[in-house]
């Protein structure tokens, strides 16, 4: 029972430790995370996917995948041009046509550098009330049972 306890222990404690990491590292390197809501980059990556932006990369070349401000609107589409003005025409993966506005320099966000699929929705979900609740109730519970165990098992030895 002990080495069952140990093992699911640590397999919870990684898992809390990556997806913490997974949020908070890309940020000491201006890596930001957006989630795409949007099945225009399908079959690349779907909603839900969480995309990784370089901030640092701001110069794009063509088939690069990149962040830009549309409006109050983040959009996450590939650069399949670039015009005369140095202005990049962008498509998504599944759409038909081009992008109707071409995109400046200034509106680039960044290039995307990697993305996890589906896992937006639990970053988007954690951001409510009802998650953020569940989520600390499981933390807590979590670390009372399991010093609990510990606890039980310090006497049994």
């Amino acid at each position: 029972m002990k080495k069952v306890f140990n093992v699911i222990d640590t397999l919870i404690t990684l898992t809390i430790c990556v997806i913490a990491l997974s949020m908070v590292v890309p940020l000491l390197f201006n890596i930001r995370t957006y989630v795409v809501m949007s099945s225009s980059m399908v079959p690349t990556f779907s909603p839900g996917a969480i995309c990784y932006i370089d901030k640092n990369q701001r110069d794009p070349e063509i088939g690069d995948i990149i962040a830009y401000r549309l409006s109050d609107e983040l959009v996450t589409h590939r650069v399949v041009a670039v015009d005369e003005d140095g202005n990049y025409i962008t498509q998504g993966d599944n759409n038909e046509t081009e992008d109707l506005a071409p995109v400046t320099p200034e509106q680039v966000v960044g290039k995307n550098i990697f993305w996890i699929p589906y896992f937006g929705y639990f970053v988007v979900w954690i951001q409510t009330a009802p998650g953020i609740i569940i989520c600390l109730t499981v933390v807590i519970a979590y670390a009372i049972l399991s010093r609990l165990i510990m606890r039980r098992n310090e006497r049994w030895n």
